[in-house]
């Protein structure tokens, strides 16, 4: 099995927001101008 199966990665670029505790914030993939900053503003306090 290899490691994109083994995480569930179904595309390239692959996102993870990880909280300073180490737990997955938010998972996504692909690839939009402006969405890594809006993704980072909605769930980042």
């Amino acid at each position: 099995m290899g490691i994109y199966a083994h995480y569930g990665i179904k595309g390239i670029p692959h996102y993870v927001i990880v909280s300073p505790e180490g737990r997955i914030i938010h998972v996504w993939s692909g690839y939009g101008t402006g969405v890594l900053k809006k993704k980072l503003e909605e769930r980042v306090k």
